[in-house]
């Protein structure tokens, strides 16, 4: 097997053992076992079980979202740009469901120093307050970059969670219907 095979199957056989086991649950020994290759063999590729969980979380699963929301990729008509931002965020959830309900069960087990799971929030609020401020620049808006970035990211974040990680309400309006709703809301007072 190459070297990139067996690193890919480590990283696969992590994101299984972490989703459904926890972080705190999974050994470098279970993984290895999972990946059908020696814990020696894992060492060669990673450097602690830490180190396989920043992988997952920073080269697989978010940047390739956040190249998505580029400020040359915006049409500044506010509606078609919030519309885009909460589908490529409704898109990274769902895929991505597995490792952030690891990541929610398991809290305690992974460092409170480690930014890796956040640093995709902050990067997108980061990038919604430079396209809010854009937004007021061409429009002569006066409304706060960061309040609408903050605003906007918390209700995308509690309509992703609903639908894809905790289910805290069941309903059977889709999540389409509710971000488009909150969007025209949103826009009223922009």
């Amino acid at each position: 097997m190459s070297k990139e095979m067996t690193r890919e199957g480590i990283l696969v056989a992590a994101l299984e053992l972490f989703s459904n086991k926890g972080y705190s649950s999974v050994t470098t020994k279970d993984i290895a076992e999972r990946a059908c290759i020696s814990e020696m063999t894992l060492f060669r590729h990673f450097k602690t079980k830490r180190d396989i969980f920043k992988t997952l979380l920073e080269g697989m699963l978010f940047p390739p979202a956040i190249k998505r929301f580029e400020m040359d990729q915006f049409t500044w008509d506010l509606k078609k740009d919030l519309t885009m931002m909460s589908n490529i965020l409704k898109d990274v959830i769902s895929k991505n469901r597995k490792i952030i309900k690891m990541n929610m069960k398991d809290i305690d087990g992974l460092s409170e120093n480690d930014d890796s799971f956040m640093s995709f929030p902050e990067n997108l609020r980061n990038i919604l307050i430079k396209y809010f401020d854009e937004y007021n620049r061409k429009n002569n808006g006066t409304n706060d970059p960061k309040l609408l970035a903050a605003t906007f990211l918390s209700f995308l974040f509690g309509l992703n969670m609903n639908y894809f990680i905790v289910n805290a309400f069941t309903t059977d309006i889709g999540y389409e219907e509710v971000s488009s709703l909150f969007i025209e809301m949103f826009i009223s007072k922009v």
